[in-house]
């Protein structure tokens, strides 16, 4: 959500052009363990469901914040200058909110496994 918002922010439209299928990289990358988790969360085997979720969320983490790292090292910018604070924003929130989500996650798996 945020980097969809971060996106219509920094007006990709040009980057749509150059990639049309980035959209559907990010789903084959999601795709295989978010069923895999329903699947095992069906069949009523937790401990891998839980396995197959962080991994789910492993990588919904690093796809976005590879996203934002990515757009920042290309330097892409607005297309307007008005536009600019709230992206400066944008990218300063979502590069601190991914981070910490990453660390937590990789301190909660690395916790459960002490288990």
């Amino acid at each position: 959500m945020i980097v969809r918002s971060f996106t219509r922010i920094l007006n990709f439209d040009l980057l749509v052009r150059i990639l049309p299928d980035a959209e559907q990289i990010e789903a084959v990358a999601l795709l295989p363990p978010l069923v895999t988790f329903g699947r095992l969360l069906g069949g009523g085997h937790m401990a891998s469901a839980t396995g197959a979720l962080s991994l789910l969320l492993m990588s919904l983490i690093r796809v976005n914040l590879a996203g934002v790292t990515t757009f920042l090292a290309q330097g892409i910018r607005p297309a307007t200058w008005w536009e600019k604070d709230r992206a400066v924003k944008a990218t300063r929130i979502a590069l601190v909110l991914w981070a910490v989500l990453l660390t937590a996650l990789v301190g909660l798996i690395l916790l459960l496994r002490k288990a």
